[in-house]
């Protein structure tokens, strides 16, 4: 957690906490906004940065959903696509 923000980290522990029980527990497009969410998270908090941290997870997404758009698995492109639609309509961000 970013420890700078409590309403980010509370955002990011609910949406790891949803990622981590699984499409069983909730609509499967959640679980990916989750998933994509995590793991973007981790790689911006891995670069320790401050400033701007939410824009810079939703830019952490975006690419990730842009390789995925990319990827060879089926799966994978329907997710870039549930992501891209998510990141399109401001349900992240």
């Amino acid at each position: 957690m970013t420890g700078q923000n409590p309403d980010i980290d509370a955002e990011i522990a609910t949406l790891v906490a949803a990622n981590r029980t699984g499409p069983e527990y909730m609509p499967i497009e959640d679980a990916v906004i989750a998933r994509a969410f995590a793991d973007a998270t981790l790689k911006v908090h891995e670069r320790r940065l401050g400033n701007g941290f939410a824009q810079d997870v939703q830019r952490e997404i975006a690419a990730q959903a842009a390789r995925w758009a990319e990827s060879d698995s089926t799966m994978e492109r329907d997710d870039a696509a549930v992501i891209t639609s998510a990141l399109d309509s401001g349900q992240i961000g």
